[in-house]
């Protein structure tokens, strides 16, 4: 049962670890606007296919680690 703990244990601090830097990764990519109220927003406006296509791919893949975390009880 321990092995089991561990084991998930584990896999909760990969998917943690996994979750962080695809954040950081993002909003590296993407980083938000500093005065919303005051200028519009570059993206999508300004962004090419290509961006917005790896920038659904990290929000798709932030919110699968998000739920399998939740899942692992972290």
């Amino acid at each position: 049962m321990a092995r089991l703990n561990s084991n998930r244990a584990a896999e909760l601090a990969k998917a943690k670890q996994e979750l962080a830097r695809l954040k950081a990764e993002k909003l590296n990519l993407f980083p938000p606007n500093p005065h919303p109220l005051a200028q519009p927003d570059d993206y999508p406006k300004n962004a090419t296919p290509e961006q917005i296509q790896k920038r659904n791919e990290l929000v798709a893949r932030i919110e699968e680690l998000e739920k399998r975390i939740d899942e692992l009880g972290g």
